[in-house]
């Protein structure tokens, strides 16, 4: 869900910017979901690594894992691409290559592209920290110790807001993040110990609130978006866990993009990239649909070499 997410806000993004069919769902996604699936992508990081961590709280083995799973599928795509992008396309030469493959021209000229893998592995050196933080508490305390986490980053988040704007703007792309990935860890914390939430009517108080507050576009809009996606998701998996044991097409369906979600999203941002460039229209409907079926097939390939690649060096 949180994959298929961003490929859809990526067409509404394109819409917006070139200002051709940005309306009506179009319009409406892009206002009330955004780009919230990532945020969705953070919470279940900061889940599955608290599960992970727990069976084996060797750091070593930790870090070499994360590695095997971004960092190798990160240089496999990202070298070409910027061997193309810097050396062929732009020929700018081997020091702007170096600059954006290590995420330097991402504060320098704010190069977005590959944002994702270097805010996860700021997420990946805090995440013992937090962990260490909450690891001996019960539900009660890990819960006020998240929660006091949460409103201090929102603080500092203000006033990077209201002191440093420029700032603010610039990296506004990964700063409310962490929210999301430190709440996940709590959630794996509390499901892990087995402990029950009525999600259900928290999550539906929540996502209508947010409706409201959304349309303020307040410096916390980030976090309004993700909570109202959040609770959307909770019912759509209601209703796919109520047909798992059927064997439904659909669940089969959503299964498939989970597999392959971190491919998908990496072959997915450097093919738009490339088609971008060159000027191709990604707001109609039929090419961008023939460029997502590319990307899938691209990355159940790609998924097939980081095994292969990853075999022979074990």
């Amino acid at each position: 869900l949180a994959i298929i997410s961003i490929l859809i806000f990526h067409y509404t993004e394109d819409c917006s910017l070139i200002g051709i069919n940005y309306n009506g769902f179009v319009k409406l996604y892009k206002t009330y979901i955004g780009s919230s699936g990532v945020d969705i992508f953070l919470l279940l990081s900061g889940l599955g690594l608290y599960y992970s961590y727990s069976k084996n709280n060797n750091l070593k083995d930790f870090y070499l894992k994360r590695i095997k799973r971004v960092i190798v599928p990160y240089f496999i795509i990202a070298i070409p691409v910027y061997i193309w992008y810097d050396l062929i396309y732009l020929s700018d030469g081997i020091i702007e290559f170096l600059k954006n493959i290590f995420f330097i021209n991402l504060f320098v000229n704010h190069d977005i592209l590959f944002w994702y893998i270097f805010f996860i592995i700021i997420c990946y050196l805090i995440f013992p920290l937090i962990f260490k933080f909450i690891q001996r508490d019960n539900s009660n305390i890990a819960t006020f110790k998240i929660s006091a986490i949460i409103i201090l980053f929102l603080i500092v988040i203000y006033l990077v807001y209201k002191y440093y704007p420029g700032l603010f703007n610039n990296y506004n792309i990964m700063l409310l993040r962490f929210i999301p990935f430190i709440l996940g860890i709590l959630l794996g914390k509390l499901s892990y110990r087995s402990t029950r939430i009525e999600y259900s009517f928290i999550l539906f108080i929540l996502g209508i609130g947010t409706i409201v507050l959304i349309h303020r576009n307040l410096i916390y809009n980030r976090i309004f978006l993700f909570i109202f996606l959040l609770s959307i998701f909770f019912w759509i998996i209601y209703f796919l866990d109520f047909l798992k044991n059927k064997e439904n097409i659909i669940v089969k369906f959503f299964s498939f993009f989970g597999k392959y979600s971190l491919e998908i999203y990496l072959v997915h941002v450097a093919i738009r990239k490339i088609i971008k460039s060159y000027g191709y229209p990604t707001y109609k409907v039929g090419y961008y649909l023939l460029f997502i079926i590319v990307s899938i097939i691209v990355s159940i390939l790609f998924n097939m070499l980081i095994k292969k690649i990853l075999r022979i060096k074990k």
